[in-house]
C-alpha cells in the first residue's frame, strides 16, 4: 500500500511540508477569520483544514481525489467535534466544482508536487478565489542532490515519481502578472534519529491497533518504521518553502517596484 494511503488507513495525521508551523503562518499571514471561506486543496487526512478551522473559526471545504483520504479527514473533523466549520468532499483540483470568485483563501498543503499539469491547476485556484483573495501553498524542494535510487524508493513507496525540483521550480509556478507575491518563507527540513523513529512506531501501533492481534500490531510497526525511515533519510536533502500570494483582480493599478 502506497505512504499517504497507508497513513489515512491507520488514521495517521498528515502534516504538511512545515508542520504546525505552516498551519500558523497561513493563519497569520491569509488573516484568517471566522468570516472567511477558505478551500484546502489536496486535503490527505483533514491535517491543515481542521487546525485552521480550530485556530481561527474560519469556514473550511477540503477536497481530495482519493475517496479514501477524505473518509479520513471526516473521521478526524469529527473526533475534533468540528463537523459545522469543516467538509470535505472528493473532487479534482484540476477542475474544481465551484464558481468563479467563491473562496477567500484556497491552501494547498504540498499536493501540487504530485499534479503534472501545476500551472493549469493554479489556473483553477484563482479562477476561484476573489478578487484580492490570498492563495498558499507549501510545498518541498531540494536544497542538495539526492541519489537516484534514494528517490527511487521514495517514489516507489509513495506510489508517484518524485522529481528533483529545487525552489526556482515553484518560483517559476506562480511567476504570473495576477499574483503578487505576499510572503515567503524558507527553512530546511528537520531530521530525527533513528530511535526516534523506533519510538515512534511504537507508541502508534499501540495507540491504532491496540485491539488487534499481536502479529497485525507488529505489521503496522514495522511498516510506519520503514516508512519514516526512508522519509528520513530522503528529508535530509530538502527543504520546504510557503508562499503566499494575493489575487490580483486585471483592473488594478500595475506596481512597478514591491
Amino acid at each position: 500500500m502506497p505512504y499517504v494511503k497507508f497513513l489515512a488507513a491507520i488514521g495517521e495525521t498528515n502534516r504538511p511540508p512545515g508542520g504546525i508551523q505552516t498551519v500558523r503562518r497561513i493563519a497569520l499571514n491569509c488573516f484568517l477569520r471566522p468570516s472567511l471561506k477558505v478551500l484546502d486543496i489536496g486535503c490527505n487526512t483533514g491535517f491543515v483544514g481542521i487546525q485552521l478551522a480550530r485556530l481561527t473559526g474560519c469556514t473550511v471545504i477540503g477536497l481530495d481525489i482519493d475517496e479514501h483520504m477524505v473518509k479520513s479527514a471526516r473521521n478526524a473533523a469529527s473526533e475534533a467535534n468540528i463537523s459545522d466549520l469543516v467538509h470535505f468532499l472528493v473532487a479534482d483540483t484540476r477542475d474544481l466544482p465551484f464558481e468563479e470568485s467563491s473562496f477567500d483563501v484556497v491552501i494547498c498543503g504540498g499536493s501540487l508536487a504530485f499534479i503534472k499539469e501545476q500551472y493549469e491547476v493554479v489556473n483553477e485556484w484563482i479562477r476561484v478565489v476573489r478578487p484580492w483573495g490570498m492563495i498558499a501553498d507549501a510545498e518541498f524542494f531540494y536544497h542538495s542532490m539526492s541519489e537516484k535510487t534514494l528517490r527511487h524508493r521514495v517514489s516507489e513507496a509513495i506510489g508517484v515519481p518524485i522529481p528533483n525540483w529545487g525552489i526556482e521550480h515553484w518560483r517559476n509556478i506562480y511567476r504570473r502578472n495576477d499574483l503578487e507575491l505576499f510572503f515567503e518563507h524558507q527553512e530546511t527540513v528537520k531530521t530525527v534519529q533513528s530511535e526516534d523513529i523506533q519510538r515512534y512506531g511504537e507508541a502508534m501501533a499501540a495507540k491504532i491497533a491496540s485491539s488487534w492481534s499481536a502479529e497485525a500490531r507488529a505489521v503496522v510497526k514495522s511498516r510506519l518504521i520503514e516508512l519514516m525511515e526512508l522519509s528520513n533519510e530522503n528529508l535530509k536533502h530538502m527543504s520546504s518553502a510557503l508562499f503566499i500570494f494575493r489575487c490580483i483582480p486585471p483592473d488594478a493599478e500595475p506596481a512597478l517596484f514591491s
